[in-house]
C-alpha cells in the first residue's frame, strides 16, 4: 500500500491563520517501509503574513527564502494531489496531523473555495503523535523525543523533509496493520479524582489541567486515552479515575 508522509512549516502557530512556508513529503510503500519518492518545496504568494520570530527561530526559514524559491501553495498542493491519485495513495501521515497539518491544509484549500483539493483532503489521516502502538509510554510525544526513544536523532529538526524521514524511521518499528488496528481503537477522556493536595499525582501521571487541545474541562485534571487502556489504568493509578461522557 502507498501512503504519503508529509509535514508543513509555516508562518505561525495557528493553523487557521498561518500560511505554509515549506512542504515536505515522502511516498512510502508500507510493505517494508520503503521510501519511493521524496520532495521538499518552499511555498509563497503575494499577501503572505510575516513569519513570526518564534517560527523563524525554530525553522530558520526566512521571508527571503520563500520569496526566492517559493511556489504558490495551492498550485503545488494541486500537483501533489495529482501525484497521489496517480500512485493510489491511501493515507496521509503527519505528526500532529489532527491538530495542525490537516487544518492548515484545509484552511489553505478554503482560501479558493472551488473544491480543487477535495481528493487530497478526502484521504484518511494517520497522526504519528497519537496513532502509533508504542510498547512503552513515551516521556513525550514530540517528534524529536520519539526519535531518541527509538535510538536516533533527527539531524535537521523542524524542516519538512527530514521530519518526514524521522516519522518514517519511527513508523518502521511497527507493521502498517498494527498502526491501523491501534488507530481504530476509540479514544475516551478520563478525569483524575484527586484533591487539591494530591494534584501532583495527576501531574506525574501526565494529566492536564482543564484543557485538552481546544476543549475545556473546567476544574478537572484530564487525559485522553485509548478505551482499551481504561481498566488497566484503573488498576495502575493510586487514585480513582472517572470516564467523562462527552456531549454529542
Amino acid at each position: 500500500m502507498n501512503i504519503l508522509l508529509l509535514d508543513f512549516e509555516s508562518t505561525g502557530i495557528d493553523p487557521k491563520t498561518a500560511r505554509p512556508t515549506e512542504f515536505g513529503w515522502v511516498l512510502v510503500e508500507t510493505n517494508g517501509w520503503k521510501p519511493l519518492v521524496m520532495e521538499q518545496q518552499y511555498l509563497h504568494e503575494d499577501g503572505y503574513p510575516e513569519i513570526t520570530k518564534e517560527n523563524f527561530a525554530v525553522t530558520g526559514i526566512s521571508l527571503k527564502d520563500i520569496v526566492s524559491f517559493g511556489m504558490g501553495p495551492r498550485t503545488y498542493l494541486s500537483m501533489v494531489q495529482q501525484f497521489c491519485l496517480l500512485h493510489s495513495v491511501q493515507y496521509l501521515v503527519a505528526h500532529n496531523a489532527y491538530g495542525y497539518d490537516e487544518p492548515l491544509m484545509r484552511a489553505e484549500a478554503n482560501r479558493v473555495p472551488i473544491g480543487h483539493l477535495d481528493a487530497l483532503l478526502g484521504l484518511p489521516w494517520i497522526d504519528t503523535r497519537v496513532d502509533l502502538p508504542h510498547k512503552f509510554e513515551p516521556e513525550s510525544h514530540k517528534l524529536k523525543h520519539l526519535a531518541t526513544d527509538y535510538g536516533f536523532i533527527n539531524p535537521f529538526p523542524h524542516r519538512a523533509l527530514t521530519d518526514c524521514l524521522t516519522m518514517l524511521k519511527i513508523c518502521s518499528n511497527f507493521t502498517f496493520e498494527e498502526i491501523l488496528e491501534y488507530r481504530s481503537i476509540p479514544w475516551v477522556v478520563i478525569r483524575a479524582d484527586v484533591s487539591y493536595n494530591d494534584r501532583q499525582l495527576a501531574k506525574d501521571a501526565r494529566f492536564s489541567w482543564e484543557k485538552l487541545g481546544e476543549k475545556n474541562y473546567p476544574k478537572c485534571w484530564v487525559k485522553k486515552i485509548k478505551i482499551n487502556k481504561l481498566e488497566e489504568l484503573r488498576k495502575a493509578y493510586t487514585f480513582p479515575i472517572v470516564e467523562i461522557k462527552e456531549s454529542v
